[in-house]
């Protein structure tokens, strides 16, 4: 990775359901993989599936992270 002049970085990822991601945006500030997250609720995605266009709900979060949680960050989103 090259090397930046912050070490602070945004993380975008989803979640299908606004509990969800409200549950996913308390663990990662609660557990210091995050400073903070905003959770964007109502957003709409449209995709290709099997073929078919379809669309789904979901809730958009944006976290405030540092460089050095990107590793830890990135396994606990999988």
């Amino acid at each position: 990775m090259p090397e930046s002049s912050t070490p602070f970085r945004l993380v975008l990822t989803s979640a299908g359901s606004a509990r969800q991601a409200g549950m996913l945006a308390q663990a990662l500030v609660e557990d210091r993989m995050a400073a903070c997250v905003t959770v964007l609720r109502g957003a709409e995605s449209v995709y290709r599936w099997k073929g078919q266009i379809e669309s789904a709900n979901e809730s958009v979060l944006l976290i405030k992270t540092t460089e050095d949680q990107l590793e830890a960050l990135e396994k606990r989103l999988k």
